[in-house]
């Protein structure tokens, strides 16, 4: 079994989430590890103890190094002769995970924040964290905070807390399935930076629509582009995210049977409408430059960066040298995106009322408070005063609750955003991009039918 030092919690905690990791096959046999410095991302921890804990697990025959390569998985770790797996089986009934991708400062201090009221009240059970980045897979946990952007669940299978607990959620009717407890919501944000704009010669964000916040961007990218020493203004915004609530009215439509000609009717001018901008003043690839983007506006290169209420809580954390602030930002339908993070447990978590006891915790008015203030948007309508924005759309422009199922994401994030993109970034005729579009929702949804008969 671990043989670890009573004081030494931090290792334990690290060791036995790796090897639980490890034996739910986040890391496979034979895989390299992720470095010590993702390791640290991951866990929220200090490179001594990850090295301990690292250490500890070779030495118990979980993992083992190739000079020059790194730290592998080794096979059989289930089956490991010193016992080491009945300890663990023993010690996994005590350590319940919560897995998140939310990493930053601010929101790991909520985090410890609601565990020690969870520790103070079910001293029995022992809570954990697993923090991890975007980029990366999201590690195994008992309880989830996710997004339904998150392509880690499309195979997991969660509990149906509507069904075994219908009590539990604080505000029912904003859940958007059986499964997930809602937390808070993510919006798109542009972020400014504050001492660009007053060498431009243009004011902070105040635009009160659509109309007016393109004509606003334009004017400030046009004389960012005067200027050597700037580079134009880059994003983690998909281009779909400015449909609004067209984006599933236009797969309503295509399943349906609209016509094309009855589509390019109802929808071309708009598609225009959002696709010209960008086409005149293209932005890097999305998601791909993402971090380039971000960081040329840290380092004050750029006056804008076009990204996410996350972002907000990101910004604050690396504190740039300039005064800097966010707006809220429009679809074309005036309403401003709505992506709800939620809390979710896995069906097969040993744990599962306990992961309800924390869900309860971190949904009370404190801990949501606390998220608002990170610059994520609230629930409830009388909490968005607390949100720190110079610019806040008021909660009746509020759009539609983002969750689709994965079919509809897939058609909407996939196949609607990617010919919008290529329209914009590869000079791909509009009319050719409906047509695209319209036969490849409507073929992709008839092998869906298909492959569920």
């Amino acid at each position: 079994m671990l043989q670890i030092k009573k004081t030494d919690e931090e290792s334990e905690r690290l060791a036995r989430i790796i090897l639980r990791n490890i034996q739910v096959g986040t890391y496979a046999p034979d895989n390299k590890l992720p470095s010590e410095s993702q390791l640290l991302k991951i866990y929220g921890s200090d490179i001594y103890h990850v090295r301990k804990a690292i250490s500890l697990l070779k030495r118990e025959g979980h993992l083992y190094s190739i000079p020059k390569f790194g730290v592998f998985v080794k096979k059989n770790t289930e089956q490991n002769s010193t016992g080491t797996n009945q300890h663990i089986r023993t010690s996994e009934d005590m350590c319940i995970v919560y897995s998140s991708r939310n990493a930053t400062t601010p929101q790991q201090t909520l985090w410890n924040e609601a565990l020690q009221k969870f520790t103070s009240a079910h001293v029995a059970k022992n809570f954990t964290n697993s923090f991890n980045n975007p980029e990366g897979p999201l590690p195994h946990g008992d309880l989830y905070e996710y997004s339904c952007t998150y392509k880690d669940f499309r195979d997991t299978e969660l509990l149906n807390i509507q069904e075994y607990f219908p009590s539990i959620s604080r505000y029912p009717e904003l859940m958007p399935d059986p499964y997930s407890l809602p937390l808070y919501y993510s919006t798109c944000l542009l972020c400014y930076n504050e001492n660009i704009l007053k060498k431009l010669g243009v004011k902070t964000p105040d635009y009160q629509n659509f109309e007016e916040q393109q004509a606003y961007l334009e004017t400030v990218i046009k004389k960012t582009a005067k200027y050597k020493e700037y580079v134009l203004p880059g994003t983690s915004q998909p281009v779909n995210r400015r449909l609004g609530k067209y984006s599933c009215e236009m797969y309503t439509d295509i399943i349906n049977g609209i016509t094309e000609s009855a589509f390019r009717k109802k929808y071309q001018k708009m598609l225009f409408l959002i696709t010209d901008f960008w086409e005149h003043y293209p932005p890097s690839e999305p998601g791909e430059s993402a971090i380039i983007s971000y960081e040329n506006f840290i380092k004050g290169k750029t006056p804008f960066f076009f990204g996410w209420s996350l972002d907000y809580t990101k910004i604050t954390e690396d504190a740039p040298s300039f005064h800097w602030n966010c707006a809220m930002m429009y679809a074309i339908d005036n309403t401003f995106p709505r992506i709800p993070l939620m809390l979710a447990i896995d069906k097969k978590s040993k744990n599962p009322v306990e992961c309800l006891r924390m869900a309860k915790i971190l949904q009370t008015p404190e801990c949501r408070q606390g998220h608002t203030k990170n610059g994520m948007i609230p629930l409830l309508d009388e909490e968005y005063k607390d949100l720190p924005f110079s610019l806040v759309i008021t909660p009746e422009k509020k759009g539609k609750v983002d969750f689709l199922t994965p079919e509809v994401y897939y058609t909407i994030c996939e196949i609607i955003n990617s010919e919008l993109t290529d329209v914009i970034l590869r000079k791909k005729a509009l009319d050719d991009a409906i047509s695209d579009l319209i036969m490849f929702v409507r073929g992709y949804h008839r092998m869906n039918q298909e492959n569920h008969a």
